[in-house]
């Protein structure tokens, strides 16, 4: 088996690889599995990264000059080799690449020794055209070095790396695909006159390998986990939490029913009606008073009006003087008590 790792080609001694799966925070839904690889490596002269400090001169010979003072190489000068690093410079080098997160990691064999190019991966993450994994790995945990070989021309070393790889895939044109889980949990409570307050509790867990090449925006996600509001309730608060990793977002949302419905249907774009109502009540003595009032004024105004016509006559009986008064027959009513007569 070969290991390959930020451009570093390894070849295995021995390895041990984990596979377990990961789950929510509540142990409920399962997200993805995660790979934890162990293994003893060697990196040898194809590894690439065995470097020279000198140029191909020796220190001990002069380089040969034309008469034009022009440098001639010979043979001798030719055929040396070059003097490679010390073996800290080319653990620095490696280190330095093996440390990286989020490279290309590729666990693979030659499945045909005659031919190299058939190749068989068991692992190769991120996928294409992805920047990392689902949890933004890989995630190099340790590189130590076990003996040096040579001039740091051979390296056996042990390399611990973990990486993430979801089930399936996500599309640009699907957003549920870039959900890897969606938990909510949703209470009711009762206030003293038996109205409802619901309030929705969740987390959201999204795919950081989808975040990274779409450029997404988790905040906006919003509209798709809100619960829809039911009827006879109105939305009283949103709380929307996102942790430092852009990968999981925490919301609330808040709905409390009212003890009126004025809208019919979804009621959409309204988010507060004020209603003003007026009623006057009388009571029955009130009204009975009233009347008693209506018909004293009604009574007065006849009184009045009587007694006006009165004065009106005596005074024009008096303009007329006394002999041609004209008198006025009274007729007197009868006692109560008083017999009758009959008789005319």
């Amino acid at each position: 088996m070969f290991l390959e790792y930020a451009g570093v080609k390894m070849e295995t001694l021995t390895y041990d690889c984990n596979r377990e799966a990961v789950y929510d925070d509540d142990g409920d839904t399962y997200l993805f599995h995660r790979w934890t690889i162990n293994a003893e490596v060697v990196l040898g002269p194809d590894a690439g990264f065995v470097n020279y400090s000198t140029p191909p001169i020796a220190p001990n010979l002069k380089p040969l000059l034309d008469p034009w003072g022009r440098e001639i190489r010979n043979i001798i000068q030719e055929e040396r080799l070059q003097f490679p690093t010390s073996a800290t410079t080319t653990d620095v080098n490696i280190r330095a690449h093996l440390m990286r997160p989020r490279q290309k990691l590729r666990f693979y064999e030659q499945s045909n020794l005659s031919n190299q190019n058939v190749i068989e991966y068991l692992l190769d993450l991120p996928r294409e055209g992805d920047q990392c994994d689902c949890n933004a790995g890989p995630t190099p945990i340790a590189f130590n070095i076990r003996r040096i070989v040579g001039n740091a021309r051979t390296i056996v070393a042990n390399f611990q790396i973990t990486a993430y790889e979801r089930d399936g895939t996500y599309s640009k044109t699907d957003p549920s695909s870039v959900l890897l889980s969606n938990n909510w949990r949703e209470t009711h409570e009762l206030d003293a006159d038996y109205f409802t307050t619901r309030v929705v509790e969740g987390v959201a867990h999204f795919d950081a390998a989808a975040i990274e090449r779409l450029k997404l925006v988790i905040d906006g996600w919003r509209p798709n986990l809100a619960p829809k509001i039911p009827r006879g309730f109105r939305r009283e608060a949103v709380t929307v939490a996102l942790d430092e990793d852009h990968r999981r977002l925490h919301y609330s949302f808040v709905d409390v029913q009212q003890k009126a419905t004025l809208i019919d249907g979804t009621g959409v774009g309204v988010t507060r009606a004020q209603v003003e109502l007026q009623q006057m009540l009388t009571k029955e003595g009130d009204t009975f008073a009233s009347i008693l009032d209506t018909y004293s004024s009604v009574f007065e105004y006849r009184a009045n009006r009587n007694f006006s016509r009165e004065q009106a006559d005596e005074d024009k009986s008096q303009q007329q003087g006394p002999g041609r008064r004209q008198r006025q027959r009274r007729r007197r009513l009868p006692p109560p008590n008083a017999p009758q007569n009959s008789n005319p």
